[in-house]
């Protein structure tokens, strides 16, 4: 793996979504796809970063989510991860939005706080904790990001949150936590919802992991120039072609704020 990601954009408005219907032109496919006693994970039209789709998480009282895991991801120490979340109010009960796991165990999971605050917390296999000092928008669209080191002993954990302006390249808010974390060791799987059966609804869009560098916001792109065939002696031909730029945007990204635990992606 280098990067995997996933917009919802190959769905249907109101499908149920199944590890045979996310892939195709949403992007990469999910492994797993869990849906507990009355809860629901769909494309959903009502709200959508880009495109018209995202995906419509409703938590009852059993987990409720999608996954990557290792057949897709392969195994590693160092995962960055980008996804792009809306919520119309906190959740009533602290609500588990994204999570890694490594053979089976529990590696970190990210949590949206309850009450007014509204706040993102990772947690790590310790109980440990680190927040986010800006709090969290609701009715609008949030890009979160960052990157998690997997290890017993000095793992961490980042988060880089943009709430007014979800494709900018700056954040309003980064928190790192130690390198003293206990996250288990390497990560093989991330379930994008909730693992724990809390009665919650949010919609996110634009999923991303990968294994070299932070992935930035989904429209981020570059053009090739095109040559002026006039300085040349001849016409030479050159096409035109836009790539995503997380490369780019990963190099800015260690300058502004130095270089993860587990060293250079």
């Amino acid at each position: 793996m280098a990067r995997t990601a996933n917009t919802g954009e190959g769905g249907s408005q109101g499908t149920t979504v199944t590890t045979g219907n996310s892939g195709g032109s949403s992007g990469n496919a999910f492994d797993a796809v869990v849906i507990g006693a009355a809860g629901a994970l769909t494309f959903d039209n009502a709200h959508a970063q880009h495109g018209t789709y995202s995906y419509k998480i409703v938590g009852v009282a059993s987990a409720v989510y999608a996954a990557w895991q290792s057949a897709t991801l392969g195994s590693h120490k160092m995962m960055f991860y980008r996804f792009y979340s809306y919520m119309t109010a906190a959740p009533l009960v602290d609500s588990v939005v994204m999570s890694f796991y490594g053979s089976g165990s529990l590696r970190c999971k990210l949590v949206s706080l309850s009450g007014s605050s509204g706040d993102l917390r990772w947690v790590d296999a310790n109980g440990a904790t680190m927040t986010t000092a800006t709090t969290a928008a609701y009715n609008v669209w949030s890009r979160v990001e960052g990157c998690v080191y997997g290890d017993a002993s000095v793992g961490q954990a980042e988060i880089l949150l943009q709430t007014s302006t979800p494709d900018a390249l700056t954040f309003n808010n980064s928190n790192r936590s130690t390198a003293a974390w206990n996250t288990g060791g390497a990560i093989d799987e991330v379930r994008w919802g909730d693992i724990t059966g809390i009665a919650s609804t949010y919609w996110l869009d634009d999923l991303g992991i990968s294994d070299v560098g932070y992935l930035g916001p989904s429209n981020l792109t570059f053009t090739d120039p095109v040559p002026n065939a006039a300085q040349w002696g001849d016409t030479p031909t050159f096409t035109a072609k836009t790539y995503s730029a997380p490369d780019l945007y990963t190099a800015n990204r260690i300058a502004r704020i130095g270089t993860p635990a587990g060293g250079n992606p």
